[in-house]
C-alpha cells in the first residue's frame, strides 16, 4: 500500500464561476439527508479467510440520477486527465490507463458525509471518525480501460492530524451488466505494473455493479480492481474516511496480506448492529 502526503491541490474554478449559476453552486445548496439508503454488508470471509472481519458495504439511494448528472457536468467542464498512481504520480499504463478529475471540495465531501455517516465505522485502530477527504477524485472509464488489481493508499494531512483508512466509492451512472466495469474485490497478486507469473491457483473474485448513486465503502487494504470496461462509459468518485490523529502518536499503517490487525480493528456503528 502505497502512503500518500500530497500537498492540497489547489483547482480554479473559472470554467464554472464565469456562468450566471454554475453547477458547483447548485451541488453546494444540496440536502444533507438522503431518506431512502438501503444498505447491504458483505460477507468477504470467503474470499479473505484470514481477515474474517473484513468491512465492506453497499449504500443504494444515496444520490439521485439528477444530483449525479450535475456532477459528471461539473467534472467535464474541469476536465478530465491521464489517471496517475503511487507516490511519485506517474501514468503507469500496465496498472490503469483510465482518466482523473481532482476537485477539492469540503462542501461537497461534507454533503456526502452527512448522508452516509451512519453506515461509517466509528472507530478504526482506536481512533475516531472525523469527516471525509475534501479531495475528491472523479474517475472516467471508456471502452478497454481498468485500474489493475491494487490497495488504496492512506491519506495523511499535513500536519499528521487526521488519516484514513476507508475508501468511499461513488458511482454517478449506470453500467449494464456484462459490459465490464464493476468493482471487483479479489485474491489476485498484486503487480503494481510489473510482470507476474501465471498462477495455477484459482483466483476468488467478489464484483459489485456500478449503479447511479451507490456508494461503495470498504477498508483500504481489501485487494479490489476497476474492471476492464467493454461498452459504454463509467463514471465514479472516491475519497476517503478521514479518522482524528489529535495527540500526534504514530500512525499505524494497514499492514499487508496475512499481518495480523490489533483488536478490535473497528467499531461498527449502531445501524448495522440493528439490523442483526
Amino acid at each position: 500500500m502505497t502512503l500518500f502526503r500530497r500537498k492540497s491541490l489547489s483547482l480554479t474554478k473559472e470554467k464554472m464561476l464565469n456562468q450566471e449559476i454554475s453547477p458547483l453552486q447548485c451541488i453546494h445548496e444540496w440536502s444533507l439527508e438522503s431518506n431512502d439508503i438501503s444498505f447491504e454488508k458483505l460477507n468477504l470471509q470467503w474470499l479473505f479467510p484470514y481477515k474474517p472481519d473484513a468491512f465492506a458495504v453497499i449504500l443504494d439511494n444515496v444520490f439521485t440520477k439528477e444530483e449525479c448528472d450535475k456532477l459528471i457536468e461539473l467534472t467535464e467542464q474541469v476536465s478530465y486527465q491521464e489517471a496517475l498512481v503511487g507516490y511519485g504520480q506517474v501514468r503507469v499504463s500496465q496498472t490503469r490507463n483510465n482518466w482523473r478529475c481532482i476537485i477539492d471540495d469540503p462542501i461537497v465531501s461534507n454533503i456526502i458525509f452527512s448522508r452516509i455517516k451512519d453506515y461509517i465505522p466509528t472507530k478504526w485502530l482506536g481512533k475516531h471518525v472525523s469527516n471525509l477527504n475534501e479531495r475528491l477524485r472523479f474517475l472516467k472509464y471508456n471502452p478497454g480501460e481498468y485500474f489493475k488489481p491494487h490497495n488504496d493508499g492512506i491519506y495523511i494531512r499535513d500536519d499528521q492530524s487526521q488519516l484514513s483508512y476507508v475508501t468511499i466509492h461513488l458511482y454517478l451512472n449506470d453500467v449494464i451488466e456484462g459490459d465490464g466495469g464493476e468493482t471487483t474485490f479479489t485474491t489476485e497478486k498484486l503487480s503494481y505494473g510489473r510482470p507476474v507469473k501465471k498462477s495455477q491457483v484459482f483466483n476468488k473474485r467478489l464484483s459489485v455493479q456500478p449503479k447511479v448513486g451507490r456508494i461503495l465503502i470498504f477498508e483500504h487494504h481489501l485487494s479490489h480492481e476497476g474492471s476492464t470496461l467493454t461498452k459504454g462509459v463509467k463514471y465514479t468518485m472516491r475519497t476517503d474516511v478521514m479518522y482524528d490523529n489529535p495527540d500526534g502518536k504514530p500512525i499505524i499503517r494497514a499492514p499487508r496480506w496475512g499481518v495480523p490487525f490489533p483488536k478490535p480493528q473497528y467499531k461498527l456503528p449502531e445501524i448495522f448492529k440493528s439490523k442483526c
